[in-house]
């Protein structure tokens, strides 16, 4: 598991408040409470065999915090997050011989000294599709202030400087989005997120759950007046509301 951490943290108008970074040996051991009681908690272990393991001296875990970016390494932290957030093959990692086979460059193997594996083309494929995430499966997320409920503000435009120095951020207000017409250029790059979803999960969401067919835009009604007294006579109606929860991301 990588993570990137703020030596700090953000208050709530945008201010970024620096805090003493602590040591890994204190990180290892409450990563390691925090997992055994989260496993207790998940009746994977009992409680009597969660305590003899956090008393172990060699607990089998290990954190390393030593890779640190100044707050204006731009290129810096680009790098990082891009090791982090690596695929599990890269391209250049494959060559594809003439027999059909894959060579594939791997670390090198202490017992035999090999640094790359040959496979069957079907085996290779297997390998990899191994490596796709179940659906509603993040392998990345985002905590605090850089979830997508904070980011407006400690991202407003102008912000990155301020934060850094200690001073508040102003949320960016939002700008006015201007409608497409049906069946333009622009409607069809807005709906790239229907093709993406339809690919991905099988599931388009522009076909009516009820008749089949195609749903269009009739109308845009970007007056909030107008939108509460819709929702409101629809509340009042007892009808079923246009928004539905979410389900979170499957841990498992």
């Amino acid at each position: 598991m990588h993570a990137l951490v703020t030596e700090g943290v953000f208050a709530r108008d945008g201010t970024f408040h620096a805090v003493a970074w602590p040591p890994a040996g204190v990180l290892e051991e409450v990563f390691r409470r925090l997992l055994l009681a989260a496993l207790e908690r998940a009746e994977r272990l009992s409680e009597d065999f969660a305590a003899i393991l956090a008393s172990w001296r060699h607990s089998g875990f290990s954190v390393y915090a030593a890779s640190r970016v100044d707050a204006l390494d731009r290129d810096g932290l680009e790098r990082l997050a891009r090791y982090v957030t690596r695929p599990a093959l890269a391209t250049g990692a494959v060559t594809i011989r003439e027999d059909g086979r894959v060579d594939v460059v791997t670390p090198r193997v202490p017992q035999t000294g090999a640094t790359s594996l040959t496979l069957d083309a079907l085996d290779f494929v297997h390998a990899v599709v191994t490596q796709i995430p179940d659906a509603r499966k993040h392998l990345v997320r985002y905590y605090g202030a850089y979830s997508h409920r904070r980011c407006a503000i400690v991202r407003a435009k102008n912000g990155a400087t301020g934060a850094l120095a200690g001073t508040p951020v102003a949320a960016a207000a939002p700008e006015p989005v201007t409608p497409a017409e049906p069946g333009s250029p622009e409607a069809k790059r807005r709906s790239a997120w229907a093709r993406v979803l339809k690919k991905v999960f099988e599931v388009d969401p522009l076909v009516c759950p009820k008749c089949g067919g195609e749903m269009k835009v009739i109308a845009w009604i970007t007056d909030r007046a107008v939108i509460d007294r819709i929702l409101s006579h629809r509340a009042k109606a007892g009808l079923e509301s246009p928004f539905e929860a979410r389900a979170g991301p499957s841990d498992r």
